[in-house]
């Protein structure tokens, strides 16, 4: 009922219907506060979302119980031969009826299972000829380089994961069942890390635990779902989840331990994986532009719109999403959650596989190891009987020969007496001789030739010729020989260790898969080589390349140095499987070859001495190889190319042509500098010369000015001489005139010296 507007209409509505009404106030007409309708609104859509996502899993729960289904009914028969091939493999190898009846009659039943043998010999073939994984450019800017550093880190990967653990725990299964299984998958990269993630290899012990979709095509990673199941402690599922309901899942196969998922302890818990599908447009454009028509910007989609641009080619495309959730028989205790990746990151490594009219059948080494190991059993048993628990070889003597001595005789069989007396007989006159043990015969012939055709037997049905229980002569093999000759006897089995190169090779491509969108961080990550050495680049996925440097520091240490760096989004890559010999036999038989090699051409062997010293496994085979590099040529010493991308040698050739191009032109200054010193040579023998003549006209003037100044002198002295002597003769003529000579005096007529005393 409306509330009235004013008193005077409440006043009427109260008249016509005969109720009196509380006064109206101003307070009485205020609407609800806008924050309830909010929350109610928001209360209804959280009951709305959450009615959605019980609906959504309530499907998800439907369709994982009939795909359950569907796995156990088509693998029941592989499950039921496989878990009995385990046990036969665990010395359950005879019929229970059988063991029986033995027992109560006393009779032995020997079980010399020789199995183990056989198939540990395959087991630690390959541990000892490990596959590997190689990566290889394929395009989108990928180099062999880039292809190096992704298998450095595929490498540390399966080191940090321990993936061998793993690969050897799937393997056994293949080959003593007919499947194993591992599986890939992240995690954080420790317990204080919020974003960064690694990629792990983790194994399953169990392959009963494990239900893949059964319309995958072996060897290959294209199946739709898959479970990985386990048991939990009780006390740790109610921890982990609290409000989860303690109940089993009706669902189990044949051979994934108890009938029920609920046991006193325990309950069984499921992860599953799946796919969610949505459709999209790819799109071309008539300017080139491949992508996704949702993802145009909102200026192609104008150009579109207004004809400037047209759309060539178009496709539907099932895009699809790696799903997981944690279940239980009635609930998604954990999950749904999207997942990394394009494949279901459960590798299956299959023993045997024969295709029966559409119909799988998985078996190991013991299946059909089963009739012969049964039969020597037996003949085992047979002789057993013959040797150990047949009478003692009776005596024979004349009658009345143990008389008086009965007791002891009787116990001869038991117990070993010093002596043993007899009565003497005479028998038509003659001494009867002593009692006499009749010999041993030994078992049947018939028995061991039977017995030795049965470990033949063995031998052609599990494809392994060599017994490692048998000794064969090799004392006058070499190591090489020995080698050859482990490796051709396990030919007939050499499809268990190749079937496991398939599997691993699907490894990788699950490892190519999943690196880029988890390390999608900068980072220092440590990367493998062959030897096992380390090395750390800096993942950067916001380089325009594949890889590149940058100065930065290393968790080691403290200093800037150059750090590679590796972008994994970009590029495309292959994955291949190597199988063979681990490095260090291929180190040996490659030390042992380049030894007879050189012993067939001594000339070379001091060109490759350093070579052969790094490839030697003995200690200080480093030190040699780097002191004999110092002695070689260093034309032989040059880097290989063939790690090189395109681009950097087509640098190094433009570099190397521009190299010649300025030897050309320092060949023609050179010259150009030999002529010009020829004629400067001649241009200084001229300027010496015309220095010479110079010198020689201006030593002649110099001469010629002493001559004239000399002349000079000589005519001035002599004037002053003449009139000196004149001056003399003058006053030698007044002294004359006017005084009388005196004695001593000079004489008439004689003049006296110049510069005597006057």
């Amino acid at each position: 009922m409306p509330l009235a507007r004013d008193s005077s209409d409440q006043a009427k509505l109260s008249a016509e219907r005969g109720v009196k009404l509380p006064p109206v106030t101003s307070g009485m007409n205020k609407t609800a506060p806008l924050n309830l309708v909010t929350q109610k609104n928001d209360l209804r859509g959280q009951a709305e979302k959450e009615d959605e996502d019980d609906a959504d899993h309530a499907k998800i729960l439907s369709t994982a119980k009939t795909r359950f289904s569907a796995a156990r009914s088509v693998e029941s028969t592989n499950r039921k031969e496989g878990l009995e091939d385990l046990k036969f493999l665990d010395n359950k190898q005879w019929d229970q009826a059988d063991a029986q009846a033995r027992a109560a009659e006393g009779r032995p039943c020997i079980t010399e299972n020789r199995l183990p043998t056989f198939a540990n010999q395959i087991k630690n073939d390959q541990r000892q000829n490990r596959p590997s994984i190689v990566i290889s450019p394929t395009g989108n800017k990928a180099s062999k380089k880039d292809a190096k550093m992704l298998r450095g880190m595929i490498r540390a990967i399966e080191r940090d994961s321990q993936a061998d653990v793993a690969y050897d725990t799937g393997f056994a299964s293949a080959v003593d069942n007919g499947w194993g299984y591992w599986r890939v998958m992240t995690e954080y990269e420790s317990d204080t890390s919020v974003r960064n993630k690694v990629i792990v290899v983790a194994p399953i012990a169990n392959p009963m635990n494990v239900y893949l979709d059964p319309a995958r095509t072996l060897f290959k990673l294209d199946a739709a779902w898959g479970f990985i199941s386990e048991m939990v402690p009780k006390d740790e599922f109610k921890r982990e989840h609290p409000e989860a309901q303690v109940t089993p899942w009706a669902e189990v196969g044949i051979g994934d331990g108890e009938k029920d998922w609920l046991t006193d302890d325990e309950i069984r818990v499921a992860e599953y994986y799946y796919f969610d599908f949505d459709e999209r447009e790819l799109v071309m454009l008539d300017n080139g532009h491949e992508g996704w028509e949702d993802e145009l910007d909102d200026v192609l989609k104008a150009k579109i719109a207004r004809g400037i641009l047209e759309v060539i080619a178009r496709r539907t495309v099932q895009c699809k999403q790696l799903m997981w959730a944690k279940l239980t028989a009635i609930e998604i205790i954990d999950g749904p959650k999207e997942c990394d990746g394009s494949f279901v990151p459960i590798v299956e490594c299959i023993g045997t596989a024969i295709n029966v009219n559409g119909k799988v059948t998985k078996k190991g080494i013991v299946r059909d190891a089963k009739g012969p190991q049964r039969m020597l059993n037996y003949y085992s048993t047979l002789e057993t009987e013959n040797v150990a628990l047949q009478p003692k070889a009776p005596w024979i003597m004349e009658e009345g020969q143990v008389e008086g001595h009965e007791d002891k005789w009787q116990q001869a069989n038991r117990k070993s007496f010093s002596y043993l007396l007899y009565k003497g007989t005479n028998i038509a006159g003659k001494q009867a001789p002593p009692p006499q043990r009749q010999p041993f015969q030994g078992p049947p012939a018939a028995i061991m030739a039977a017995k030795q055709g049965t470990v033949e037997a063995l031998k052609a049905v599990t494809g392994i010729r060599f017994d490692a229980t048998m000794s064969e002569k090799m004392q006058d093999e070499s190591g090489r020989a020995i080698r050859e000759l482990t490796r051709n006897a396990n030919l007939g089995a050499y499809h268990y260790v190749d079937n496991f190169g398939r599997a691993l090779c699907n490894t990788g491509i699950i490892f190519c898969d999943l690196i880029p969108p988890t390390y999608d961080t900068k980072r220092i990550v440590s990367i493998l080589d062959e030897t096992g050495a380390e090395d750390r680049i800096m993942i950067n996925p916001d380089m325009t390349s594949a890889h590149g440097e940058a100065i930065g520091r290393t968790p080691e240490s403290d200093q800037e140095e150059k750090i590679k760096m590796f972008n994994p989004k970009i590029g495309r890559y292959r994955v291949t499987v190597t199988i063979g010999p681990s490095y260090a036999t291929k180190r040996i038989e490659a030390t042992e070859s380049q030894m007879d090699f050189v012993k067939a051409m001594p000339q070379i062997g001091a060109s490759v001495a350093d070579l052969i010293a790094k490839n030697s496994d003995w200690e200080g085979a480093e030190e040699f190889a780097a002191r004999l590099a110092k002695t070689i040529p260093p034309n032989l010493l040059t880097p290989a190319r063939e790690d090189m991308s395109p681009q950097v040698q087509a640098l190094i050739q433009s570099l190397q042509k521009q190299l010649q191009d300025m030897g050309q032109q320092m060949q023609m200054m050179g010259k150009e500098l030999q002529d010009r010193q020829k004629d400067r040579d001649v241009i200084y023998e001229q300027i010496g010369k015309k220095f010479e003549a110079e010198v020689l006209k201006i030593g002649a003037k110099m001469e010629e000015v002493q001559m004239k100044e000399r002349a000079t002198v000589q005519g001035t002295i002599g004037r002053q001489l003449a009139e000196l002597v004149k001056a003399t003769d003058t006053l030698t003529k007044g002294l004359t005139t006017n005084a009388k000579p005196s004695p001593g005096a000079a004489q008439p007529g004689k003049s006296l010296p110049v510069g005597s005393p006057g």
